[in-house]
C-alpha cells in the first residue's frame, strides 16, 4: 500500500518533457522556467567522496587543491577528495569567497591572513591556520581586487 502511495507521488517528476529547460529544477511550472534564475548564494556544497555524501556550506572550506580530475578540498582537519576538475569547480563557486590562485588552487578570502611577494610575480598566501600557497602572478591583480572588496 505504501509503496503504490510513493510511486503515485514520484511520478509526475519521471515524466519525459522534451521542452524541459535543463538548467531549471523540474518542481518550476513550465511557464516560469525562463524566468527561474539559480540562487545568487551557494549555501552547501555536496562533496561525495566514497559512498558518503556531505554537504558543506563554502564558507568552512579553506582551500581546494587539484590531484589530476580530483580536487582536495581542506575543510578544517578534514579532508574530502572528490572527481571534479578545476573548470567545473570555478563556476560552481563564482557567487563565494573562494577564488582560484592558481592554475591548482583555490582559497577561501576569509580564511587568508596575510600575502607576501616570493619571486617572478608570485605570491605567497598564508592562512589563519599557518598552511602557505603559492598564488601565481596570473591571478594577482583579481585577487588583490576581490581583497579590496572584501573590506568595504
Amino acid at each position: 500500500m505504501h509503496y503504490a502511495l510513493l510511486a503515485l507521488t514520484i511520478r509526475p517528476l519521471c515524466t519525459h518533457d522534451p521542452v524541459v529547460d535543463l538548467q531549471s529544477p523540474p518542481w518550476i511550472d513550465p511557464a516560469e522556467r525562463t524566468a527561474w534564475q539559480p540562487p545568487a548564494r551557494l549555501h552547501r556544497i555536496a562533496l561525495k567522496t566514497g559512498s558518503r555524501t556531505f554537504l558543506v556550506p563554502p564558507q568552512d572550506i579553506d582551500w581546494v587543491e587539484a590531484a589530476g580530475n580530483y580536487l582536495v578540498f581542506h575543510v578544517g582537519r578534514e579532508r574530502h577528495t572528490v572527481r571534479l576538475t578545476m573548470h567545473e569547480m570555478e563556476s560552481r563557486l563564482a557567487a563565494s569567497h573562494i577564488v582560484r590562485i592558481h592554475k591548482s588552487t583555490f582559497v577561501n578570502l576569509e580564511r587568508v591572513a596575510s600575502i607576501a611577494p616570493i619571486h617572478a610575480g608570485d605570491q605567497v598566501v598564508t592562512l589563519h591556520d599557518g598552511t602557505e600557497l603559492v598564488m601565481s602572478r596570473t591571478y594577482r591583480d583579481g585577487i588583490h581586487a576581490r581583497l579590496s572588496s572584501l573590506g568595504e
